[in-house]
């Protein structure tokens, strides 16, 4: 009976233990596991607030990561959808005039009012105030030929309307998005977004990890690393598993 026992419990620990490749081993980061080469190590500076942080080093290698019950972590980088589609580009007002001043809708009296009392005016028509054009986005698409030789910078273009006008606004795409690579893979669990540099050793690589039924997130990245290295990070990144 006990041979039996000890034959169970050998073959039980063969089949639970991960195979690890040669020149690799898993890393035990508290939070979650990460397959990367012998000589990286765990760095602990300890809890930061909501979030578990840390660093993964090696020789010539620095890969930090934070990772936050409460969604706290670094996206790292948008995408070039997240930023056509969250309208940072539009801080311009596309159908402003230069002798109108804008304001919202429901200061526009009181607004004139003042403009008119500190110029010393008493015509109204002589001071322009109104609320800021309302602008709607039709479409963002690719630029034609003709909008490309007209606007030889620019990614996309905007239609956007304001009320019977239209008109074609160029986008131009943040440096840092043009300079990587960004790709979004998603699981029953998760969405993972893989950064990689399109230069190999000039930029960021890395991977932001955010979780589809709870506020949690995560991200590990380095800068500037060899191009040997970033193969082995972005390899590394495949392996991470998070612990409940």
């Amino acid at each position: 009976m006990k041979r039996n026992c000890f034959i169970f419990a050998i073959l039980y620990l063969l089949v639970s233990c991960k195979s690890v490749p040669d020149g690799l081993k898993e890393l035990d980061v508290k939070a979650f596991e990460i397959t990367v080469p012998k000589t990286w190590m765990y760095e602990d500076p300890g809890d930061v607030g909501d979030s578990f942080g840390g660093q993964i080093t090696g020789p010539n290698v620095l890969l930090n990561f934070d990772c936050s019950a409460e969604g706290s972590a670094s996206n790292l980088m948008q995408t070039a959808n997240d930023f056509l589609s969250l309208g940072g580009w539009r801080q311009a007002c596309h159908f402003c005039q230069k002798d109108v001043i804008y304001t919202d809708s429901a200061n526009v009296t009181a607004l004139k009012q003042s403009e008119m009392n500190m110029k010393h005016i008493k015509d109204p028509s002589l001071v322009k105030v109104e609320p800021y054009p309302v602008e709607k986005i039709l479409r963002i698409h690719g630029p034609t030929t003709e909008q490309k030789r007209l606007f030889p910078n620019a990614d996309f273009m905007a239609d956007i309307s304001n009320k019977d006008s239209v008109k074609s606004i160029p986008l131009i795409l943040p440096m840092v998005i043009k300079l990587h690579n960004i790709k979004v893979d998603s699981t029953d669990k998760y969405v993972i977004k893989t950064i990689w540099p399109k230069k190999p050793g000039r930029g960021m690589t890395g991977v932001y990890i955010k979780s589809r039924n709870s506020a949690f997130n995560f991200q590990m990245n380095g800068i500037d690393l060899s191009p040997a290295d970033q193969e082995l990070a972005l390899a590394a990144f495949k392996t991470i598993t998070f612990k409940k």
